[in-house]
């Protein structure tokens, strides 16, 4: 074998690993922003009425499209996200001791996140309060 030829060899051979993991790379990348881009988000943080944050809350999701749900809890900060939701209409709600209930909708569109900032008041469980939606 030439020198000439064991070089272009070991260039091929050496090079063609590397293009395999740039082209996985790309793939992978690409597979990710088409999850974001395909769907949404809603996030928020639970107060209660002087403001102080509410931790370990139950958060329900509902779709009003298709009467799915889901749900989460509040982090210790009082925040909560919900990820990779479909694009749609949405209530979340909060329905918790102490508190009076409280829903408030959302429309999730492509690529977007909504807040959704929850302020139940304090007191017996009731019927709960809707308010208007956001967008």
């Amino acid at each position: 074998m030439k020198d000439g030829d064991r070089q272009k060899w070991l260039t091929a051979f050496v090079f063609s690993p590397l293009v395999l993991v740039v082209i996985f790379m790309m793939t992978a990348v690409a597979s990710i922003f088409a999850q974001t881009a395909t769907a949404g988000n809603i996030a928020g943080t639970v107060s209660d009425q002087s403001a102080a944050v509410v931790s370990g809350i139950p958060i329900i999701l509902k779709n009003l499209d298709t009467g799915g749900s889901t749900s989460t809890t509040t982090a210790a900060q009082g925040a909560y996200t919900l990820s990779l939701l479909p694009p749609g209409r949405y209530s979340v709600s909060v329905n918790a001791a102490g508190f009076r209930g409280l829903v408030k909708n959302a429309t999730v569109a492509l690529g977007t996140g909504n807040t959704v900032n929850l302020q139940p008041v304090a007191g017996l469980k009731g019927r709960g309060s809707k308010e208007r939606p956001i967008l």
